[in-house]
């Protein structure tokens, strides 16, 4: 809901919108003893801030003549509000969720929109909040039957009362009201219109088009659904409780240029679909393209985004050693595997080797290095193996003692 005050109010005169915090002291106005009968507190500055939803309806001088605060949780200071499921369940023997329910937890009005703010007040919420499907209104046991006797939707019919489950024979205790989304906002049936439907359509448009009627006669309807099943206009009909409530008539023969000359469709390119050579007509008059020019044109992501090319360049054998010696001054260690000796290097130079911009000639040189040490290990395996001899070595060790075991 809008929190807005600039907004027109509507045909009937009354909307409903979010509360804020200015709209305490004309909700403190409309404060009765009945009020204080029905809800315990009346503290309207913490129902604005803390309540789930907190509404509140104006009339054509956008002022307040009625408050409803709801919560996600029943207004009995006993009740666990992360449980109170199973106590309704228990209480009431009503099963409900607390991802679709909603209590009343404060609701007040002028008297002149006691007839009809109840009930539209409901109706708003259900509509605006599609994932609630009842609301639940909990009247203590020394609450007069008066207070909720003045707005009409508590008397009709499809309005639920349920007794607590200790007082079901004198029905003096608590009650629980049940306001169900089904009742107030019915799901409608949608379907292709028939000519037995003519009746109910004519009245439909006639209270908007009267002139329909007058120009095309009583049976219109009935001729375009009969007479012309073959041709691109298709009649949708909308019922409730198997009665037409709303038609829509939808044709594919559209006149693009009375739109466009009745709407601003630009933004949305006369609802039509462009072709390659309009896209760039429209990309080129665009009022950006012309306030930042080439940037746009050469596809980049903003207008100040910069491409910086840096100039490379490879550098050579003689170069590349020289600018080696001045980044890692130390020689790389040696060790000698026989008649051929291979330089392998520390792991400093190894690390300085790998984060190197010259990958080319960093790679040519561990070949190198590679095959030198591969042939290294080569001649040593093919040299005679060496002969050992045991000399200075005590007779005594080479003697095993003689042990002795206990049986």
């Amino acid at each position: 809901m809008s929190i807005f005050f600039d907004f027109d109010v509507g045909p009937t005169g009354r909307r409903f919108r979010r509360a804020v915090d200015g709209d305490k002291s004309d909700i403190s106005l409309m404060l009765s003893d009945e009020s204080e009968k029905l809800f315990r507190d009346t503290d309207i500055q913490s129902l604005i801030e803390l309540s789930t939803l907190p509404i509140c309806l104006i009339n054509e001088q956008k002022d307040v003549i009625g408050f409803m605060a709801l919560g996600d949780f029943p207004p009995v200071p006993a009740v666990d509000p992360a449980h109170w499921e199973t106590w309704i369940r228990n209480f009431y023997q009503k099963f409900c969720l607390s991802r679709s329910t909603l209590f009343i937890h404060h609701m007040c009005c002028a008297d002149a929109a006691v007839e009809y703010f109840l009930e539209e007040a409901l109706i708003s919420v259900f509509e605006n909040d599609l994932y609630i499907q009842q609301i639940l209104l909990i009247v203590p046991p020394d609450c007069p039957q008066d207070i909720l006797s003045k707005h009409p939707i508590v008397k009709k019919k499809y309005v639920y009362k349920h007794y607590a489950r200790t007082d079901e024979e004198n029905n003096s205790g608590s009650c629980l009201y049940t306001f169900a989304r089904q009742e107030l906002c019915p799901r409608l049936k949608i379907r292709r219109a028939v000519e037995e439907d003519n009746d109910d359509i004519v009245a439909i448009l006639d209270k908007k088009c009267p002139k329909l009627k007058e120009l095309y006669g009583a049976y219109y309807l009935s001729e375009l659904v009969g007479r012309h099943p073959d041709s691109k206009r298709e009649i949708v009909v909308v019922e409730h409780d198997e009665r037409p409530v709303g038609v829509m008539c939808i044709n594919t023969d559209i006149n693009y240029k009375k739109l466009n000359a009745t709407y601003e469709l630009r933004p949305y390119h006369g609802l039509m679909k462009a072709t390659p050579l309009e896209k760039e007509k429209a990309k080129r008059n665009n009022q950006l393209l012309q306030t930042f020019g080439n940037p746009i044109m050469l596809g980049k992501w903003s207008p100040f985004q910069n491409f910086v090319k840096h100039n490379t360049r490879k550098l050579s054998k003689k170069s590349h050693k020289k600018r080696k010696q001045e980044i890692n001054p130390l020689k790389p260690a040696k060790v000698s595997f026989g008649l051929h000796c291979a330089h392998i290097p520390s792991q400093e130079y190894r690390r300085r080797q790998h984060f190197s911009e010259d990958s080319e000639l960093v790679m040519h040189e561990a070949l190198l290095q590679s095959h030198a040490i591969v042939s290294s290990i080569t001649d040593i395996l093919e040299t005679d193996p060496f002969d050992y001899e045991i000399v200075n070595i005590d007779k005594a060790l080479f003697t095993v003692p003689n042990v002795e075991t206990c049986m």
